[in-house]
């Protein structure tokens, strides 16, 4: 995938898929620290068969993941919407379908809601709500996570990869999907977290192990403070 360069420090890596280039395309929006990838299992097969040869479609990666440039600050929404335009503006997409999924859902709200004109339809799965009475819930499942990679802080500057990932995954996820540790899984459930961890591998490689630390402290300190914001 090429890179584009959206700022003077910032490439983001990208696939411009042109299918109908008399069409708006659609742009799909990452969820969580996963790279484009999430989407090619299902998601993109199934669109691809659903409009035939009627829309492009772009996939990207936030800056500190995939391919994309290091970061080095903390995550806002506002940051990430201003990544959205950014590579609009590079591909010269004046008007787009907006498809996200989690994190991704949140980004295309706040984008339509900044900039209606280069929105055509925003559609999102997993909508987060902010103002929702679980976000408190949410925020606490982030601590943990964010307590969990005190373990790896000698790790924070890689990238997710084939050497460091197993130590990833069992520290911060297993914990939490099984509520124990690694060590005290049966083979059952040492299985079902193989199976999960190559299901998962291709979806965070690459992906800066301080990205991780960075996303879940905004999850559980910072997110409430973009709950609002100006749209005059």
């Amino acid at each position: 995938m090429p890179l584009a360069k959206i700022k003077e420090n910032i490439e983001i890596d990208y696939l411009y898929e042109k299918r109908d280039v008399s069409a708006p395309p659609v742009v799909f929006l990452n969820g969580s620290i996963f790279n484009h990838r999430q989407w090619m299992a299902t998601y993109l097969p199934a669109f691809r068969n659903l409009t035939e040869e009627g829309y492009s479609y772009v996939l990207y990666d936030y800056q500190g993941i995939g391919k994309s440039s290091s970061r080095d600050k903390q995550f806002t929404l506002q940051g990430l919407v201003d990544e959205l335009l950014g590579l609009l503006d590079y591909l010269k997409i004046d008007r787009a379908h907006l498809f996200g999924v989690s994190k991704g859902s949140m980004v295309g709200q706040i984008f339509t809601g900044l900039f209606p004109d280069r929105v055509v339809s925003l559609a999102g799965y997993g909508i987060v709500n902010l103002l929702g009475p679980k976000l408190e819930e949410e925020q606490h499942l982030f601590t943990e996570r964010l307590e969990g990679l005190l373990i790896l802080n000698d790790t924070l500057s890689e990238r997710i990869n084939t050497t460091n990932y197993k130590r990833v995954i069992r520290t911060i996820y297993i914990p939490k999907i099984f509520q124990k540790t690694y060590s005290e899984l049966n083979l059952k459930e040492k299985i079902i977290s193989w199976i999960l961890g190559r299901r998962a591998f291709p979806l965070l490689t690459g992906t800066l192990i301080r990205t991780l630390e960075l996303f879940f402290r905004y999850y559980a300190q910072d997110i409430e403070k973009e709950i609002e914001f100006d749209t005059s």
